[in-house]
């Protein structure tokens, strides 16, 4: 089973050897990385190639900068994957991230799986026993309980489940505007307990300064999601979308006040 290995790259030389490092050593070699250079200004695009130059699972893409949303985008249409996996720049994965999500993908018939994840400034990856117990769940709980974030990366898609799903154009919260989406199209998700993913909180992040800077973006990812559900008469996932936005917008006004 071929996992396309999709990372959006935007001025991030200080990490993205790291990044890429972390998944040409995956003890699961059936993969392809997909580096999309999304206008880097630094020399992010010129490690990349030098990369592919050493390993030809890795192809690069260089495109005019249009953000991540996009960059995933062109990734996604590039791959050949019967699995997908999103990794940032900034981020790495343990050594045994894909063979584990994959081993599980196939022996549950899951459409994805998600494992947990460190977030931190750091490089102490703390190791994490592999747990025999893991959770099943449906489209309808996943959006019932907190184990399933909406970000994106450290979740490991079947292609089938995005299909023609893509970002929309350029946006700061562009997760909160795709990844519901895929959820929804899932029949049977796993929620490993397991760390794989190493959500790197460097300083000077450009992506993720960003967000800081337009912080109430997740209005309008919401008020899509409802008009989503209620098109689709979900009844139930529209109400828990309209709680889920009440709680988000309780805790900016917590964060503003501070």
């Amino acid at each position: 089973n071929l996992v396309s290995v999709i990372i959006p790259v935007y001025n991030a030389e200080t990490y993205i050897r790291r990044c890429l490092d972390s998944i040409i050593r995956q003890t699961y070699k059936n993969i392809e990385i997909i580096a999309v250079d999304d206008g880097s200004s630094d020399h992010s695009g010129q490690i990349c190639d030098e990369y592919a130059e050493k390993d030809r699972r890795l192809k690069v893409v260089h495109k005019k900068n249009e953000g991540a949303g996009y960059a995933r985008n062109m990734g996604i249409d590039a791959s050949d994957g019967e699995y997908i996996f999103f990794v940032d720049a900034d981020d790495y994965i343990l050594d045994n991230c894909l063979e584990r999500l994959l081993n599980v993908a196939k022996k549950e018939n899951a459409d994805i799986v998600k494992c947990s994840w460190i977030k931190g400034s750091d490089e102490h990856y703390a190791a994490y026993p592999i747990m025999k117990h893991y959770s099943i769940i449906n489209n309808v709980d996943a959006f019932r309980t907190r184990e399933m974030n909406i970000v994106v990366h450290g979740k490991l898609y079947k292609k089938e489940v995005i299909g023609n799903i893509r970002y929309p154009k350029e946006n700061t919260f562009d997760d909160e505007f795709f990844t519901y989406k895929l959820i929804y199209n899932a029949s049977r998700i796993v929620i490993l307990k397991e760390a794989y993913y190493y959500y790197y909180m460097s300083p000077n992040s450009i992506m993720r300064g960003r967000r800081k800077k337009q912080p109430l973006q997740f209005i309008k990812a919401y008020e899509e999601r409802i008009v989503y559900f209620d098109k689709k008469k979900e009844s139930l996932l529209s109400g828990i979308s309209h709680k889920e936005l009440g709680i988000r917008l309780m805790l900016a006004f917590i964060s503003y006040s501070n």
